[in-house]
């Protein structure tokens, strides 16, 4: 799997390591990605980024499978439905292409989740 983004990053798998005073985010390289203070919340918020960036790549490409390449398909009625959320269009619709444009769509919200995951910055 390949990741999407044009900069690199240390690769995977991350884990937690802990110090005197301080709790380290160490890649299986065994460079470091991080250092946090130790302050009673420092191993639960460097456990939960470890646990992102290991099943980041995973959980997008699972992601991606289930939506497929579209979301409208035609029915017998000159109408398309969506296989996410069962809205109808019009199929002469301009605006309405192979995705549902509907904000509340989970395919929509699937949509967003994607481009946020894989934008630069």
């Amino acid at each position: 799997m390949t990741n999407e983004h044009t900069t690199n990053h240390t690769p995977k798998t991350w884990y937690v390591a802990t110090g005197t005073n301080h709790i380290y985010i160490r890649a299986s390289n065994e460079r470091y990605v991080a250092r946090l203070n130790d302050d009673g919340q420092a191993i639960a918020d460097a456990a939960f980024i470890v646990q992102a960036c290991n099943s980041h790549d995973g959980l997008l490409a699972a992601l991606k499978d289930l939506l497929g390449s579209f979301d409208l398909v035609p029915d017998a009625q000159e109408t398309c439905e969506c296989l996410h959320c069962g809205r109808k269009y019009p199929i002469e619709d301009e605006k309405i292409k192979d995705y549902c444009p509907s904000d509340d769509c989970p395919g929509f919200k699937a949509r967003a989740a994607i481009e946020s995951a894989t934008k630069e910055g």
